[in-house]
């Protein structure tokens, strides 16, 4: 359920951040059929600042934007998808993970308490200096094995003596990391909890791309079954609106 929550907050962030506002709702004036898709040409969209290798990749987001959003300052989610206060930290994670976090990023966090983020790993640079997106895959793939390791190994440390006089970096991490949760567990429950997540910004950001011309016509069908038009924008997170994205069943 938190998991949903999110995901619909997100698809407010979208309207949001968009090309346009309201560029979904305005199409309303203009609807789509279905013999226009086999005409859609998005190369133009994808040369635009929206698509652009810097808007993509590098963003520029405060914390202050995030905070702003989980606020719905805007009154942009319908009550039935409001977040409680018990969602707002894991909802934020999740918020981060589309909006901020890219590709080229693996978040280090616990799965129970995702506001606890032990480390950010940056592959950008490495992105820029491989020979090819194979060599990349494989050097990405090491190093987050590699750091999955050191955790732990420094979670199995620290069951044993949790107040190391010489901590490791990743004990260093883990202490202050958990220190802000508030709230204790035993060092072998946050070892279990370990997981990465890689970023989806610039996913997210392609998918809204395409998704801009197929919105109208999916909320009109929605408005007309009488089911909540914000699920719509499930769609982003499921298969980053990739048109040529297949189910397991074809």
């Amino acid at each position: 359920l938190h998991q949903a929550v999110s995901w619909i907050l997100f698809a407010a962030v979208c309207a949001s951040s968009g090309s346009s506002s309201t560029a979904a709702h305005a199409a309303y004036a203009n609807p789509i059929t279905w013999a226009d898709i086999s005409a859609l040409d998005l190369r133009p969209a994808f040369r635009s600042q929206y698509g652009s290798e810097g808007n993509l990749y590098e963003p520029a987001i405060p914390d202050s934007a995030i905070d702003l959003v989980l606020r719905d300052a805007d009154s942009r989610v319908s009550s039935p998808f409001r977040v409680p206060m018990e969602l707002k930290a894991a909802t934020r994670f999740w918020l981060k993970i589309y909006v901020e976090y890219t590709t080229h990023h693996v978040v280090i966090f616990d799965e129970h308490h995702p506001e606890v983020v032990y480390e950010v790993l940056d592959f950008r640079q490495l992105a820029t200096t491989a020979r090819n997106r194979m060599v990349y895959e494989i050097l990405r793939k090491k190093k987050v094995t590699q750091t999955m390791a050191a955790y732990h190994k420094a979670f199995s440390k620290l069951a044993r003596n949790p107040k190391p006089k010489n901590p490791s970096r990743e004990e260093g991490l883990i202490l202050a990391s958990t220190k802000l949760l508030g709230h204790k567990h035993p060092f072998k429950e946050f070892d279990k909890n370990l997981r990465s997540q890689t970023g989806q910004r610039d996913n997210i950001v392609k998918g809204l791309i395409a998704a801009e011309t197929f919105f109208p016509k999916m909320e009109r069908l929605f408005l007309n079954m009488r089911v909540p038009i914000e699920l719509t924008r499930l769609t982003l997170v499921e298969s980053s609106f990739n048109l040529s994205a297949k189910s397991r069943v074809g």
